[in-house]
């Protein structure tokens, strides 16, 4: 059968801020900071079409979460981000044994100002008051809102534009 059905979402978690190797940092039992939390908003819609071999789904999200952030300092801190986006799917049941499957998604990220203390920012020396000469090969790690960044800022470390296409063959019970 043939639908398509409206959807909201809104969920609130905690997990633990891990490190490498999984560890959690002592440092951050002592403060109360070992928990991150996180909050998901989202609405959208999903159909299934042509008796189920065509689905399709589009959706907007806003999520905040934290995240352990631990400069080469070694001194770990939680800091969190906010990302909106739109992200959609479409996948096809062209045979029985033959799928198409494509996605797609755009999202904007940005620095959190309200969780933790700031996300650590990396700067070539020669951008941070010391000559470029003098500090070759150096960099100056400092929290973002010592740059006056308190207002958070759109980190460019994930992509704004994502998307695949892919197919697959199912040969009866061979793999």
């Amino acid at each position: 059968t043939d639908f398509a059905t409206f959807y909201g979402t809104y969920a609130k978690a905690k997990s633990l801020q891990l490190g490498q190797g999984g560890a959690v940092n002592p440092n951050l039992v002592i403060n109360g900071a070992y928990l991150g939390g996180s909050e998901l908003k989202e609405i959208g819609i999903k159909s299934s079409q042509m008796g189920g071999r065509l689905f399709m789904s589009l959706a907007g999200y806003k999520q905040r979460r934290s995240y352990l952030a631990t400069p080469p300092t070694g001194v770990a801190t939680v800091s969190g981000v906010q990302t909106k986006g739109i992200e959609g799917e479409l996948r096809w049941l062209v045979t029985p044994s033959f799928g198409l499957t494509a996605t797609g998604s755009y999202q904007k990220t940005r620095q959190d100002p309200t969780a933790g203390s700031g996300t650590f920012v990396t700067l070539p020396s020669c951008l941070s008051n010391v000559a470029c000469e003098d500090g070759y090969g150096g960099y100056i790690y400092t929290l973002s809102n010592f740059f006056g960044l308190t207002d958070g800022y759109t980190l460019r470390s994930s992509p704004k534009y994502l998307g695949s296409l892919f197919a697959t063959y199912d040969v009866k019970g061979k793999f």
